[in-house]
């Protein structure tokens, strides 16, 4: 469980502002402008997990980037999930999983990149633009347009029943 109360807000503007996200704490937006770097520090065992609590992660355009710096497994719970523009969104070593609550969406637009898992059962997953997906969607609804690149990749990590699906078919409404 991680700890209630107000949550704490991020905040960085333009021009190489960096930041960190503290595993186990509970952030409301959490905003990156362009050309800067929020840090998340997972520790060296692959199977350990790190949960943070955030309202809405909006990765800006022009390079804005989220390292993950470790080998554990960063646990991400949103409500909202905004990638744009160019560059790299993830980084690291480490494993990402973004839980989306119920009605909450993932979007990915312009060229970025993502890799890891996207679980949301009652969520929206966009996809647009030259974006690229490396990973694995669990989502009530997931839309593409543009020149999208979508590449499975299973995660596992022993014991968790998120990493358990396999890859499906597509469903045309």
């Amino acid at each position: 469980d991680l700890p209630a109360g107000s949550p704490y807000h991020i905040s960085l503007g333009a021009n190489n502002r960096t930041g960190t996200l503290v595993p186990g704490h509970r952030y409301g937006n959490v905003y990156l402008g362009p050309h800067s770097l929020l840090t998340m520090k997972l520790g060296n065992n692959p199977n350990t997990i790190y949960p943070v609590r955030m309202d809405i992660l909006d990765l800006a355009n022009h390079n804005a980037r989220l390292t993950l710096e470790g080998d554990g497994i960063a646990y991400l719970y949103l409500r909202e999930f905004k990638g744009r523009g160019s560059g790299f969104f993830i980084e690291g070593n480490a494993s990402v999983v973004l839980f989306l609550e119920p009605g909450g969406a993932f979007d990915l637009h312009g060229t970025p990149s993502f890799m890891g898992m996207v679980y949301g059962p009652s969520a929206t997953v966009n996809l647009g633009g030259g974006s690229t997906f490396k990973g694995s969607i669990v989502a009530n609804e997931i839309t593409s347009t543009g020149n999208v690149s979508i590449e499975y990749i299973s995660l596992h990590a022993p014991g968790d029943i998120f990493f358990s699906y396999t890859q499906d078919t597509w469903r045309d409404k």
